[in-house]
């Protein structure tokens, strides 16, 4: 069997959890034997891994009791900021010969598997020139030394065409590959039908999913929201997603006095429900490297409104399967036409239906299956 190591820091409620899950799940048990290593034994998608088919080895597990915990805290300390990596590796990864081992995330998981022994990947999930957040939080001193830590990997994997040619054009990479995200139509649509948690308001209901962070830029939607209800619309917008920006976004509800129009419906496990009752999906992010909850509303169907320098626009066809906006004007008027025009609102539905046809599970599993083939 071909053995194969992923390590990411935690399984939380983000794209790139939710991508690195699906993935294993449908990767042939019968030919991989899997070893899933996530630095702290958390997360909203931990539950969804199947420790019956996966090696699962939290390198810090959620242990009862103050020894246990305390010893946790020291082992986080030391691996992020005392102990060299080469050590880390050393310490907290199986002893044993992978054919592969893959940073599913940008940033430290990659610092770190670039001293993984054998063959490695890196996934990269962010177009890291409009968002380069491992520079930003001091996890490489400068772009020379994240480029370096790049050259360490055999390949690089990128979520959209969009980061790729930021790997080769800003760090001058060679070996990278794009591969969208995997997206289980089934799976999705199967979760779509289940009880909704969240009770829609009447009115215009529009839903955008994610990290509450600053990339995200949701703060630009509750302006949206405070000027069209001004202006006579039966507006609702659902935040769906956790983080740390979100008391800031509160703020700025209150500020907009959109206190009852703004729900922060914090993170759902199966927002499916939610979106598939909503009325629009709008992803004002301009960073964004897939998109994995566009590709998400596509499969259910749902309208789409993004920026159009991002990769939501190559998952938008670049505006066949929904509306790209190329200024923040531009999407409070495409905001305001789907919320006052039904005949704009259902094209931009049935534009959405088209780009179902791009999500094909068995052809994105092999594709990604032939990355790990030992010749490849």
């Amino acid at each position: 069997m071909i053995k194969l190591l992923f390590f990411i820091e935690s399984l939380s409620g983000g794209g790139a959890e939710n991508a690195l899950v699906t993935l294993i799940d449908n990767l042939d048990r019968e030919k991989y034997d899997i070893y899933l290593v996530p630095l702290v034994d958390r997360g909203a998608f931990k539950e969804e891994v199947d420790t019956n088919a996966v090696h699962y080895l939290p390198v810090i597990p959620s242990s009862p009791g103050i020894l246990s915990a305390l010893w946790g805290r020291i082992k986080y300390k030391l691996i992020y900021h005392y102990l060299p990596l080469r050590l880390v590796y050393k310490w907290i990864m199986p002893r044993m010969v992978f054919d592969w081992s893959v940073a599913f995330v940008e940033g430290f998981a990659t610092k770190l598997m670039a001293h993984a022994p054998g063959r490695k990947i890196a996934w990269v999930h962010t177009d890291l020139a409009k968002n380069p957040w491992p520079l930003q939080t001091g996890i490489f001193k400068d772009l020379k030394e994240e480029i370096d830590t790049y050259a360490c990997f055999d390949k690089v994997v990128c979520v959209s065409r969009v980061v790729e040619d930021t790997m080769k054009r800003l760090y001058g990479l060679q070996n990278t590959t794009t591969l969208y995200n995997i997206v289980d139509r089934n799976r999705i649509v199967s979760l779509s039908r289940l009880p909704q948690q969240i009770t829609l308001s009447p009115g215009f209901n529009i839903v955008a999913v994610g990290r509450l962070v600053p990339q995200k830029r949701f703060d630009k939607l509750i302006p949206i929201v405070a000027r069209l209800r001004r202006e006579g619309a039966d507006v609702h917008l659902y935040l769906v997603g956790d983080g740390p920006d979100r008391a800031h976004l509160e703020r700025l509800s209150c500020d907009n006095g959109t206190e009852e129009a703004v729900i922060f419906t914090g993170f759902l496990k199966n927002p499916y429900p939610l979106m598939r009752n909503s009325d629009l999906m709008v992803s004002p992010a301009r960073a964004e490297g897939f998109g994995l909850v566009v590709a998400e509303a596509m499969v259910l169907g749902l309208p789409v409104i993004g920026m159009n320098d991002s990769g939501t626009a190559e998952l938008l066809g670049n505006g066949r399967y929904g509306e790209l906006c190329d200024s923040d004007d531009a999407l409070v008027a495409a905001i305001r036409n789907a919320a006052c025009n039904a005949g704009y609102l259902k094209e931009l539905e049935n534009r959405s239906r088209l780009g179902q046809a791009q999500f094909d599970l068995q052809k994105a599993v092999e594709q990604i299956e032939s990355l790990f083939d030992r010749d490849a």
